[in-house]
């Protein structure tokens, strides 16, 4: 099998089981009515979770274990983790805690066929006191975005790009 196009890079706790499900399953959803498309998902989980490691078996996902965490460091550590072990050319991550609608996958994919090192989807948020929605509009074109509209998963960057500097300090690694 060839590598994927694209490494979708999800990082979680193991307290997050139920938001680390849902998004695992809208993930998985958008790739089987995909199938042609070369993706793979990895769940990075800052700390250990056999149940989170279960479900990434039921749902196609790689899981990843940080076995030296907590890190406390709002997803940095995982981020860069999932990037290390991805194997897609383009690299992009998805919040366990946001809202993922049919086209999202669709528009990413769109988005990386034009030549760039990175790319930034425009993204509308919407808070409901639980948890943000994200909603890439399936409209979107480059080059319009939106001061503020920037969240994770807005950034589609080449693996080897991404490489070139690291989320977190590795010092302290």
């Amino acid at each position: 099998m060839t590598a994927p196009k694209l490494s979708i890079i999800t990082a979680t706790t193991p307290d997050r089981v139920q938001w680390a499900t849902n998004t695992m399953e809208a993930i998985g959803y958008q790739r089987r009515q995909r199938p042609h498309h070369q993706t793979e998902h990895l769940l990075i989980c800052d700390g250990h979770s056999p149940v989170l490691a279960g479900r990434c078996k039921d749902n196609d996902c790689r899981y990843v274990s940080i076995t030296n965490g907590p890190h406390h460091d709002y997803g940095a550590t995982a981020h860069q983790f999932g990037i290390e072990h991805a194997i897609g050319e383009w690299v992009c991550c998805w919040d366990d805690d946001n809202v993922y609608y049919p086209h999202s996958l669709e528009t990413v994919l769109d988005t990386i066929r034009f030549p760039a090192d990175i790319h930034v989807l425009q993204s509308r948020h919407y808070g409901d006191g639980q948890r943000c929605r994200v909603i890439p509009p399936a409209s979107w074109r480059p080059p319009e975005f939106i001061h503020a509209c920037i969240d994770t998963m807005c950034l589609v960057v080449k693996r080897e790009f991404s490489l070139q500097e690291s989320w977190i300090d590795v010092s302290v690694r």
